[in-house]
């Protein structure tokens, strides 16, 4: 991160570093100062002393002064968190001014634990946990993906690293087969991240999983790979399995039971039962074009599941000849999906810096593709990554029931569909090093739509058109990567710079016009705090028509916050023109905007202002107290 320069000046700022649950001082905390978002080129950081305390002297005036903490055993905090929902407070500060007794709030991480048992009540050890929080995107309420771990030698699990929130505990149980006929094909060094050999290195990770598991030949044509999930029971008259357990004890997200959980709780005895139940194989082959198929993964997915990462039930590789087989299969409704693509959408623990990627199925790897963070989602920051093949043109998709042994079913390759369009860049936008390069986002935030673009960051040079390859029916919003605002997105005569495009008939997009633009828009103020009521936290800022309340994919353009600094002013640079509703929130309403009901409970309470392009408009608001 770029160093900001520093002036001195004659302010201060100094405060304490306080245990959010217990509110005594943490001592020996790292405190940093940024300003403009960047540190300070001298003073940025320091410790807090045996109280908790610290003090920043010799600060310019600025408006814009933050103030971040961490320590081990902590989740990081800024100045404001609990006020702003976790964006943190900016800090206005006047020369001369000695700004005191700011109080940073750090919040221990909570934790649930529990103990995974068979059907005989004995422990099961090394079986997978994984937790999904309950997140709004799209306006729509989702489980994603969160950390997982493994059982201990009692059986034990405990998920450390959580935030304040809903979340689902499960037990994922997936089971593999790949064809015998694949051996170990030589894999060049990169292959990983290189589109021209993804198939190679597929086939590599298939065969690699294969002959280092412990797997089982079923068939002359199959082999069963036992290692990656909880090992089935031992086979007797008829095979069993252990599907998929959702907590207290069903088989789909919808079955389960939400764990609710407090800042820096530590919620113990949330158990899983496991249970046997009869299992059943599918048998079939492909119908297409070999080259689509040559060694592709196939995943069943139960019907309910789909957005769940690790929800699948069973993957096959499909062989030579198009055959392919799912084995130990439990009853129940499924889609058939096979793509060389994958999309996962992930919760950050608190308290580390990376995301582990779950366990997957033999075969699968990460091809080409790219990852970041998603704003405005999620307390803790939802992490995204992306990977795709090239011209992936074919696909698979079908539905199929499972109630007894499914034989011969033929699966048909289906074609994927294409969005093209070009670019209208006017005169006076500076050269840009890449791009751009437009996303198609699922507008509710489905994730089993995946998330497709026209290239990769770094790679894509400069093209006056772009082309988004293998969409599936569905709807999308398209987002841009560049330095320039998308000013309109127009289609057949129709405008879709906020609304979502329909393939849910099949068929092609062409010549999309993405219209840019180098002029901005500011809307700022003041709030005045309600009468001996709470203090204003944020503005937020949604559009006047209530079907954009929805449907905006996972980076919401038209639906924007800014906090409110300790000056009670506020910016919001960000938004296209149009017509939009402002209203200020306490802390205790941080959160609530992500809920479109909230936003229609509020609507007739908030301040509207239509803005347009390279405006700038000062509008202050009145706090309101919102019950």
């Amino acid at each position: 991160m770029a160093v900001a320069p520093l002036a001195n000046g004659t302010g201060a700022i100094s405060g304490v570093v306080l245990d959010a649950q217990s509110r005594q001082p943490v001592p020996g905390t790292a405190v940093q100062l940024t300003m403009n978002g960047r540190p300070l080129a001298t003073i940025s950081r320091q410790l807090t002393d045996t109280k908790g305390r610290f003090v920043f002297t010799l600060l310019p005036a600025s408006t814009s002064f933050g103030l971040s903490a961490g320590r081990a055993g902590y989740a990081d905090g800024k100045y404001g968190d609990r006020e702003t929902g976790g964006e943190g407070r900016q800090i206005a500060l006047a020369d001369g001014q000695w700004i005191q007794d700011l109080e940073i709030d750090l919040i221990r991480p909570g934790s649930i634990s529990g103990t995974i048992t068979d059907e005989r009540g004995e422990p099961v050890i090394r079986a997978y946990v994984r937790v999904l929080a309950e997140v709004w995107i799209g306006g729509h309420q989702h489980l994603i993906a969160g950390p997982w771990v493994q059982t201990d030698d009692r059986g034990v699990y405990r998920v450390s690293g959580l935030g304040q929130g809903r979340y689902v505990i499960y037990v994922p149980s997936m089971h593999s087969t790949v064809p015998t006929e694949m051996t170990v094909p030589p894999v060049p060094a990169g292959s990983l991240n290189d589109p021209a050999i993804f198939a190679a290195s597929n086939a590599a990770a298939v065969a690699r999983s294969a002959n280092a598991a412990t797997a089982m030949d079923d068939s002359a044509d199959v082999r069963l790979v036992l290692d990656t999930y909880v090992t089935p029971p031992p086979r007797t008259t008829r095979v069993e399995v252990y599907p998929t357990i959702y907590y207290p004890g069903g088989t789909s997200p919808a079955d389960a039971q939400p764990v609710t959980l407090a800042s820096g709780e530590e919620r113990r005895n949330v158990d899983i039962p496991l249970r046997v139940v009869p299992a059943y194989r599918i048998t079939g082959r492909l119908n297409g074009p070999p080259a689509a198929y040559s060694q592709l993964l196939l995943k069943l997915i139960p019907v309910g599941s789909e957005n769940v990462s690790g929800g699948a039930s069973a993957s096959a590789i499909v062989a030579s000849n198009g055959q392919f087989a799912f084995l130990d299969v439990p009853a129940g409704q499924y889609t058939i999906e096979g793509t060389r693509r994958s999309f996962e959408l992930t919760v950050q623990p608190s308290d580390v810096g990376f995301v582990r990627r779950f366990p997957t199925p033999p075969g699968f790897v990460f091809a080409q593709g790219m990852g970041g963070s998603v704003g405005s989602l999620w307390p803790n920051g939802v992490q995204f990554f992306v990977g795709t093949s090239d011209d992936e043109d074919l696909i698979v998709h079908q539905r199929v029931d499972v109630s007894a042994d499914v034989a011969n079913l033929v699966v048909d390759l289906r074609p994927t569909i294409t969005v093209r369009g070009r670019f209208v860049t006017p005169p006076d936008a500076p050269p840009a090093p890449f791009g751009p390069i437009v996303q198609a986002q699922p507008a509710d935030g489905s994730a089993s739509l995946s998330m497709l673009m026209s290239g990769v960051l770094g790679r894509q040079a400069q093209s006056p058109t772009f082309t988004i390859k293998g969409l599936l029916p569905g709807r999308y919003v398209l987002r841009t990567l560049g330095p320039n605002r998308v000013k309109s997105i127009m289609w057949n005569g129709k405008d879709y710079t906020a609304a979502p495009i329909d393939t849910t008939n099949g068929q092609d997009l062409d010549d999309i016009v993405i219209t840019f633009t180098t002029e901005r828009t500011q809307i700022s103020g003041t709030v005045t705090p309600s009468g001996g009521g709470p203090k204003p936290a944020l503005v937020v800022a949604f559009p006047v028509e209530r079907e954009l309340w929805t449907d905006y994919g996972l980076s919401p353009n038209r639906l924007v916050t800014a906090t409110v600094s300790t000056a009670n002013a506020y910016t919001i640079g960000a938004l296209p023109a149009g017509r939009y509703l402002l209203i200020a929130l306490d802390a205790t309403k941080s959160d609530a905007w992500r809920d479109p009901s909230f936003l229609a409970s509020v609507a007739g309470q908030a301040t509207a202002v239509s803005i347009d392009w390279g405006e700038k408009k000062t509008q202050d608001l009145q706090m309101r107290v919102i019950r």
